[in-house]
């Protein structure tokens, strides 16, 4: 069994020390600290009686030890026996228990489902001073990964998107009314239209509600004033003189929507000094206007929608990004409060695997560079939990970590990518990270583009997977037989099932005219082996929203059947 030793003392030990006045968090932290250290009798008081850790800003030394006023940054400082986890009072302290129990003890906090403590001995005599500051203020994998709290606060997701984190777990980074696209609820006006956005009696409307929101919740910081969603092609932006004539001077719709938030803004600002106007920059409203700037209390979210997820944002082969790229540079010059809206899944059908592993550590890096302040990566949230077959699992952990740490190198990104693998998936994890590889080696080409919209024919090059294929599928096989636990069979299953869905796409009906006998059966048999594994995970074509078609002709494709 693995020993954990900390300055001569055994983990089991110690005593926990908290504040007279500690917060819920507080409290919660110091047994989660006790849970995870197996320290079974949770002795937790006001004392600091060596040895022990003090938990808290308010606890005993601990008062002038995190010196920020960052609510979710925290201090680790050891030495001696005494162990200080100290931070903001939001949400910091247990951000510092769980990274001390993941960076000093080898706990890994995986997936909801998935927890486990990496097999080494403990033995911790240096002194620890750790100080970490989040890079990005807001942090969201939106993913029905990480709808839970408990993973979510593990991995120190803190928006409140699709979750309510309890006042135990620090709340959350609350934006209260509607989350995105917002004229329906301020001025009633259905999506898939927009407002006149100078109008007067729009904008006194729209402020009227707002400041009612926020009087309602006197804790939130960011509440969304931003378009609906219309695409371009729809054409249904107000062409009224007035809007008409600012969008087109200023060479951009942007113009008129930051006209009208930039007056709410104003009303807001004098009653609630400390709240933020977020916005997006979205479709029509993506190019930053001439002279048009936002208020110091407006947050600019830009979605590049269009964005390819092969190359990196700043890869210049790519045309697109490099449009998209100057787009938000642009918007990047004019404002220090900037957000980026990210996509992570195939909106269009997302069985198969969305191939943008090599790109996460570039674009997050990027995106920090430029001093962007918060991360919304939006993905499968349309599923329920442990109903996806991208591999979700994983790029929702790795992203979790760039949240927290954008500035990480390869090195440390390969590592947290190791540790996913093989707690999620078991001893052959490894074998589904070489899969993973092979698949970035056939995608990664100059002349290949992908986007969140993708039909699934499009989304791997078709000469370059089909040859691929029996060396892909080793990597599956291995990884299946070296799985020993129920979940790990039962996560390589449900994760295989993107792979097999692109296989059978792309060659059941060639297969299908040249076969005979029993090999034709065990073609059908795979073919209807897919469909009643979709249906057994309750895998659904594009999110909870969509159904599997019920289908009983297993002679046809069902990569082309589940689709169209």
């Amino acid at each position: 069994m693995k020993k954990i030793n900390l300055y001569g003392y055994e983990a089991k030990e110690y005593n926990i020390c908290v504040g007279e006045n500690a917060v819920p968090n507080e409290i919660f932290s110091a047994k989660e600290l006790c849970k995870y250290l197996g320290i079974c009798t949770c002795k937790i008081s006001t004392e600091v009686i060596k040895p022990c850790f003090v938990i808290g800003f308010g606890a005993k030394g601990n008062e002038a030890l995190y010196k920020s006023d960052n609510e979710e940054g925290f201090i680790i400082k050891a030495d001696n026996g005494i162990i200080r986890i100290s931070g903001g009072k939001k949400r910091g302290t247990m951000y510092g228990v769980y990274s001390f129990l993941e960076d000093y003890i080898g706990w890994r906090f995986i997936a909801n489902d998935t927890e486990y403590l990496k097999d080494f001995d403990v033995d911790i005599n240096s002194p620890i001073e750790d100080l970490q500051i989040p890079k990005f203020e807001w942090r969201d994998v939106c993913s029905c990964v990480y709808e839970p709290t408990d993973i979510a606060a593990k991995r120190k997701i803190n928006s409140s998107y699709l979750r309510d984190f309890s006042e135990e777990q620090g709340g959350s980074y609350l934006y209260p009314g509607r989350f995105i696209h917002t004229m329906e609820s301020l001025l009633g006006v259905p999506q898939h239209k927009q407002p006149c956005f100078t109008d007067e009696e729009n904008i006194k409307k729209a402020t009227e509600n707002v400041l009612a929101l926020l009087r309602e919740n006197p804790d939130a910081r960011v509440i969304s004033v931003s378009q609906n969603d219309a695409h371009e092609y729809e054409k249904i932006w107000c062409e009224c003189d007035r809007c008409r004539e600012l969008d087109e001077r200023e060479g951009s719709k942007a113009a008129s929507l930051l006209y009208f938030v930039n007056r709410i803004a104003e009303a807001v600002e004098v009653e609630f000094p400390r709240v933020k106007i977020m916005t997006l920059a979205y479709l029509e409203s993506v190019k930053c206007p001439k002279t048009v700037r936002p208020r110091k209390n407006v947050i600019i979210e830009f979605a590049p929608l269009e964005l390819c997820y092969i190359h990196s944002v700043d890869d210049e082969i790519c045309r697109k990004n490099r449009e998209h790229m100057a787009d938000f540079e642009a918007w990047s010059e004019i404002t220090d409060k900037i957000f980026i809206w990210d996509y992570i899944v195939n909106f269009s059908f997302s069985v198969p695997l969305f191939p943008d592993f090599h790109v996460l550590l570039k674009n997050m890096r990027y995106y920090y560079k430029h001093n962007v302040k918060g991360m919304f990566c939006e993905g499968d949230n349309a599923h329920k939990p442990g109903a996806t077959s991208d591999l979700a699992e994983c790029r929702a952990y790795l992203l979790s970590k760039l949240l927290w740490k954008p500035d990480m190198d390869e090195e440390e990104f390969n590592a947290c990518r190791d540790d996913f693998l093989l707690g999620y998936y078991g001893k052959g994890g490894l074998e589904i990270g070489k899969y993973i590889d092979m698949m970035t080696k056939i995608v990664n080409i100059p002349e290949h583009h992908i986007h969140c919209f993708n039909n699934p024919t499009t989304l791997v090059p078709h000469m370059r997977f089909v040859p691929a294929i029996p060396y892909l599928e080793k990597f599956w096989d291995k990884a299946e037989a070296m799985a020993e636990t129920k979940s790990e069979k039962e996560h390589c299953e449900r994760s295989r099932l993107q792979f097999e869905y692109m296989k059978l796409l792309f060659t059941y009906d060639e297969l299908h005219d040249i076969l005979d006998g029993e090999d034709l059966e065990a073609l059908m048999s795979e073919n209807k082996a897919l469909y009643d594994n979709l249906v057994k995970y309750e895998v659904h074509p594009r999110g909870t929203h969509s159904e599997l078609p019920h289908l009983h002709d297993m002679t046809e494709n069902m990569g082309k059947k589940i689709y169209w």
